[in-house]
């Protein structure tokens, strides 16, 4: 599948026998043309058990520390990039380097990453992304490191999305889940 905004493609991963996914992003700077990206995204079904990549320029924030400078009226984060990313379950990758991977003038901001899926991390748990220092760009090259280690099925990766505290029924929810026991006094 292609847009005028990502590249979706599939590729063999030859060690693990089996199919891995990528999306490349270019999404616009414009915010009414780049609604339609998470639209066009969610047409691409990311299912349980499949790895899948996406990276590049999101033109888009996940949280208000992912922007420093500018203008105090334009601080917001993109609802619709957080939905996306939180609805298909997905996670960011962990990266070394400068936290912002775009500047011009006084504005920084972290535009451009990699996600991925928990089947991903399953099969390339040491993944991991490092942002370059900017040469000739207002973004800053990210590569990509990825090492495989087998891990047993009762390695099970653990993500936490600080949001999920927000939720009205958080703290029932984590008493339940962690203390079964704490229900039945």
């Amino acid at each position: 599948m292609i847009s005028n905004q990502f590249i979706h493609g599939k590729c063999w991963e030859s060690d693990e026998e089996k199919l891995c996914y990528f999306i490349v992003v270019y999404a616009s700077p414009t915010v009414s043309i780049r609604m339609f990206l998470w639209e066009q995204l969610l047409t691409v079904k990311f299912r349980n058990g499949e790895a899948w990549l996406l990276s590049g320029d999101f033109n888009a924030l996940i949280r208000i520390e992912e922007r420093f400078g500018g203008l105090i009226s334009q601080l917001g984060v993109s609802s619709l990039f957080w939905d996306f990313v939180y609805n298909d379950g997905l996670f960011e990758v962990e990266y070394r380097g400068a936290d912002f991977t775009w500047w011009w003038c006084l504005l920084y901001e972290r535009l451009d990453r990699y996600l991925v899926s928990d089947a991903w991390y399953l099969s390339f748990p040491n993944t991991m992304v490092i942002h370059l220092d900017r040469v000739g760009s207002d973004h800053c090259p990210l590569i990509l490191i990825m090492t495989q280690q087998t891990r047993s099925t009762d390695d099970r990766l653990f993500c936490f999305i600080v949001a999920w505290q927000d939720h009205p029924q958080y703290n029932e929810f984590l008493t339940l889940t962690w203390n079964p026991n704490e229900s039945e006094h």
